[in-house]
Order: C-alpha cells, then sequence, then structure tokens
C-alpha cells in the first residue's frame, strides 16, 4: 500500500519517485496493479464510493468511515524494527514518561498547533505522568529538556525530518540526547532508562546508532498515524508492518 500526503506538490513528488523506480527496474510494473487490488478489498471493507456519494448520508458519518480506514491502514503500517516487545511493558503507571517531540509545520490551517499533542494524550491514557517537551532543531536541547532527562523512567524520542537538509541538525540533537541519557545511566544508584525513538517520517530518521533504543516506525504524524504507533508503544497491539526496500 502506497499512501501519499495531501499537499499536491508533495503527492505530485511521490507519483514521480514511483515512476522512476520502475523505469530503472527498482520496481515491477506489475506489482502496481496487484498493490491497487489488495487496497481496494482492504478499502472495500470500511469505504465504498457508493457510499460516499450517497448525498443522503450525513457528512459526519462519512468522515468517521474515512477515519476508521485512516486507522486501520496506519496499523496495518506501523513497524517494530526492534524484536523485542515495547519497553514500557511493565513499568509502573506512575512512572514519569517524557515524549520528545519535533516542532513540525502544521499539516492544515485547522490543524492543531502541535499534531504530538495527539501522542502525548494516547500515552496518557496508560502513563498519567508524561511529561510532553517539544524541541526544536534550531535551539537543541535546554536546561529543561535535560532536567527532565534526569528524572523520568522511560524516555520517548520522536523524529521527524521534513527534508534531506534537516538530516545533519537532527543527527545533532540525536547525539545530545543520547550523550545526556549515557552520562545519567553511568551515576551510581541512578535507574538506567528505558529508551525509545518514533520515527514520523522517512525510515532514513532512524540511520543513526541506537543501540539500546526500541525502534518503532509509523512514517507519518497523522492523527490516525500517531494513534496507531501509540497502541504499539503502549503494547496494546503487535506492529505488522515492514520497512520499504
Amino acid at each position: 500500500m502506497v499512501m501519499l500526503p495531501k499537499d499536491p506538490a508533495v503527492r505530485q513528488e511521490s507519483i514521480a519517485v514511483l515512476e522512476a523506480a520502475m523505469a530503472s527496474d527498482n520496481l515491477a510494473p506489475s506489482l502496481i496493479p496487484a498493490s491497487a487490488a489488495r487496497v481496494t478489498r482492504f478499502k472495500a471493507q470500511f469505504l465504498t464510493w457508493e457510499n460516499a456519494l450517497d448525498a443522503r448520508r450525513p457528512k459526519a458519518a462519512l468522515t468517521a468511515a474515512h477515519a476508521s480506514l485512516a486507522l486501520q491502514t496506519y496499523r496495518a503500517s506501523v513497524t517494530a524494527i526492534s524484536p523485542s516487545p515495547s519497553p514500557l511493558i511493565g513499568l509502573a503507571p506512575s512512572s514519569i514518561l517524557l515524549l520528545l517531540t519535533p516542532a513540525v509545520p502544521r499539516r492544515h490551517p485547522s490543524s492543531p498547533t502541535d499534531p504530538f499533542e495527539v501522542l502525548g494524550r494516547a500515552l496518557t491514557s496508560s502513563f498519567p505522568r508524561v511529561r510532553h517537551v517539544p524541541y526544536t532543531l534550531s535551539m537543541g536541547l535546554t536546561g529543561v529538556h535535560h532536567t527532565f532527562l534526569q528524572r523520568a523512567a522511560a524516555v520517548i524520542l520522536v523524529l521527524c525530518n521534513i527534508s534531506s537538509a534537516m538530516l545533519e541538525s537532527q543527527d545533532e540533537l540525536v547525539k545530545a540526547v543520547q550523550d545526556a541519557l549515557q552520562a545519567r545511566d553511568a551515576t551510581p544508584g541512578q535507574q538506567r532508562s528505558r529508551k525509545i525513538v518514533i520515527g514520523t517520517g522517512d525510515p532514513r530518521d532512524l540511520r543513526d546508532d541506537f543501540t539500546g533504543w526500541w525502534i518503532v516506525c509509523c512514517y507519518h504524524y497523522s492523527k490516525g498515524a500517531l494513534e496507531a504507533v501509540a497502541e504499539v508503544v503502549l503494547g496494546q497491539r503487535e506492529a505488522t508492518g515492514r520497512l520499504p526496500t
């Protein structure tokens, strides 16, 4: 299944990448109709054009059907790169969980200012003491980040490279977080932190050395994608997706 963004320019770029892959024989043309057939069968379980174009169907019902389809799609695509279970399993609900998320552009004028609030709320359902602290690549880690890195029993680092130009700055931030946690874990008597990294964009976000981290990818930061990855991180659902080849 190929999930394309709403932005027309980015959508055209995605289509061009598929066409280039077929032209270079990296993607067999026969896979396109086969994939389309699988998507059609999957989609028919939740939403059909007959229902979508039915003027008698309330708009709210159509919106709910689309949201259900999106959630099921993202549930099928979430990929756990680490083979072991989520490190949050067995963690006391009273533990402090630090959620570090990037400042990213709003996907739509009606979208919330911080799209990762959805992820924070989902995690709070199991861990009421979630501390959601956004970061910017230009400023890196601040004193607030370092304070919570010292206190949190578990750290969830969310990555999202909006463009390849951000990769270098993101690498620097990842190293800063890792250095801070290594210093903390080396302190005598200090309990080792449980570490999770979530890729919400290109899987190349996860190219760094994340030894000791539990790694999962959901490919996007829409509401459905973040709700789906939260279920996997909390151990409520098994990840069934695979990294693209």
